[in-house]
């Protein structure tokens, strides 16, 4: 599967480019890269900034938190919902984007803010793409998170501030008519 460089236009963070091509390169004909495939071949420049999230009826659970996540954050938040630990967020629009992201086979872009210890604002680039499961396995979803600002060394994000920007991106299965749904 060929990367249209339109779909590449939208990304500020040049690793997010490379996690889409990463994972259009697992695709096989009409299918998207298996979850234990993708885990397992995952280069590991990707990893420190990596999300697993299990997509459930009414959360998302964090199957997966990066180290540099984890640091950016101050907290693993491995087996842990996402809903739970992200109360600013629509949780509805956040479920129906995630759905429709799974049953899409699409890309969910995000640029979001959050403030800081130190009452910074910070920019991060977020993107989100489907993982097939084995049958019975709820829908999984693989997600890179980036600082587009640096962070001071004892700085930790406190919070998301202001509106989350959110927009498809095609991965090679088309996208949905409708934008996402706002997530703030």
């Amino acid at each position: 599967m060929n990367t249209d460089q339109d779909s590449l236009a939208p990304f500020k963070a040049p690793m997010t480019r490379e996690l889409l091509v990463y994972w259009q390169g697992l695709c096989r004909a009409d299918a998207i890269p298996d979850s234990a495939e993708f885990i397992d071949r995952v280069p590991s420049r990707f990893v420190p900034h990596l999300m697993l999230f299990d997509c459930l009826a009414d959360d998302v659970l964090v199957r997966f938190h990066g180290s540099a996540l984890i640091a950016r954050r101050g907290a693993d938040q491995t087996g842990q919902s996402w809903m739970a630990n992200n109360p600013t967020l629509s949780r509805e629009a956040t479920l129906v984007n995630v759905w429709t992201l799974v049953r899409q086979r699409c890309g969910l872009l995000t640029l979001a803010h959050f403030v800081t210890s130190t009452r910074r604002h910070l920019r991060v680039e977020a993107f989100s793409l489907p993982l097939a499961v084995a049958a019975g396995r709820p829908p999984r979803v693989v997600n890179i998170s980036l600082a587009l600002d640096t962070m001071g060394y004892d700085e930790r994000a406190m919070g998301w501030h202001g509106p989350v920007a959110a927009a498809w991106v095609d991965a090679g299965f088309g996208v949905p008519r409708d934008a996402p749904l706002p997530l703030s």
